[in-house]
């Protein structure tokens, strides 16, 4: 090939339009051409460097050159498509989803372990979003009551959360 036998050249012509034939790769008869011409220069131009060692696997080479060529073209070829800022995570990231669930459960237990009234009142009022006056006409109670009481309800929570956290410490929470 380096001394400009046709029929070396013809040889390596067939074997990279052998490569480009592969239907897998489903590159259209009108694009060949043009790859064809890429490889067999890259190659041309590899043959004929200083150095080239044509004992060292000379048809991997070709071989190489020439699915490379293959994949740029099927790069440039790849419908790209911006992406939709609806698609974008607005969402919280995946340590704060944990530490939520953590706080979430937490709260849970410390909720089951308080008396009947203060869960009561915790729930109405916080997840409920009840106003003291609300509550207070349901449940007959006056607001400063029921405020002097979620206050109550409030510090036996932190006494339980203290208590929980050094348990979970400890493994037995």
């Amino acid at each position: 090939m380096r001394s400009g036998d046709a029929a070396a050249v013809d040889h390596v012509r067939a074997r990279v339009r052998k490569i480009l034939a592969f239907k897998r790769l489903r590159i259209p008869v009108q694009d060949r051409e043009d790859l064809e011409q890429e490889i067999m220069t890259e190659v041309w131009q590899a043959v004929n460097r200083p150095g080239f060692d044509f004992t060292a696997g000379f048809w991997g080479f070709v071989e190489v050159v020439a699915s490379r060529r293959c994949i740029d073209w099927l790069r440039s070829r790849k419908v790209r498509l911006p992406l939709s800022e609806d698609l974008l995570d607005s969402g919280r990231n995946p340590l704060q989803k944990t530490l939520d669930n953590e706080r979430t459960n937490l709260a849970e237990k410390v909720l089951a372990e308080l008396g009947p009234d203060c869960r009561k009142l915790i729930l109405l009022r916080l997840r409920e979003g009840c106003s003291y006056a609300k509550i207070a006409r349901d449940v007959g109670k006056t607001e400063g009551a029921l405020r002097v009481q979620m206050y109550r309800c409030i510090r036996a929570a932190q006494l339980l959360l203290g208590d929980s956290k050094a348990n979970a410490v400890k493994g037995k929470f």
